[in-house]
C-alpha cells in the first residue's frame, strides 16, 4: 500500500516537473523526485523481503553461510564455528613469577616439521622477550598428534 502510494506521488512530482519550464536541476522539484524515488526504491526492497516466505529466507541464509565460510577459506581464515570441534596439541605457558606472566597457545601443525620457538624474528612461533627466553628457546614436532620438544 504504501509503494503504491509512493509511486503516485512520484508520478505526480515527475509530472509538474515535466510541466514547469525551469531546466535548473536544482530545483525543488527535481529534488523532491529524486527524494521520492529514493523512497520508493527502499519500500520496494522492504515489501520484497517482507514477501519471502520462512523457507526462502531460510535457503538465502544458508547460501549466504556457505558463501561466508568459502570466502574465508580462501582468504586463509577460519570461523571459531568451523575449528571448534578439532582438538591439536599445542605448547602453553603458565607461570607465577611476574616476569613470565604471559599465556601463549601455539598450534603446532601435523607436518613432521621442526618449528623454532623464541624472541628471534626468524622463529616460527616468536616468544615475547622475558627472563628465560633465548632468541631460539626451544625447537618443536608434531608427529601424528605428539608433540615432540628438544
Amino acid at each position: 500500500q504504501e509503494v503504491q502510494e509512493l509511486k503516485q506521488q512520484l508520478a505526480r512530482a515527475k509530472a509538474s516537473v515535466k510541466g514547469g519550464s525551469s531546466d535548473d536541476e536544482s530545483s525543488p522539484d527535481t529534488a523532491e523526485v529524486e527524494d521520492l524515488s529514493d523512497k520508493l526504491q527502499a519500500a520496494e526492497a522492504i515489501a520484497a523481503t517482507e514477501a519471502k516466505d520462512w523457507k526462502a529466507l531460510k535457503e538465502e541464509e544458508g547460501k549466504m553461510g556457505r558463501n561466508r565460510i568459502l570466502t574465508m577459506e580462501k582468504i586463509g581464515m577460519r570461523s571459531r564455528a568451523s575449528t571448534a570441534p578439532e582438538v591439536f596439541p599445542y605448547l602453553a605457558n603458565y607461570s607465577e613469577d611476574p616476569h613470565l606472566a604471559f599465556t601463549l597457545v601455539f598450534h603446532v601443525p601435523p607436518d613432521g616439521k621442526d618449528h623454532s620457538a623464541g624472541s628471534s624474528d626468524g622463529c616460527d612461533f616468536t616468544l615475547p622477550l622475558g627472563l628465560g627466553v633465548a632468541d631460539t628457546t626451544c625447537w618443536v614436532r608434531n608427529e601424528g598428534g605428539r608433540l615432540l620438544i628438544r
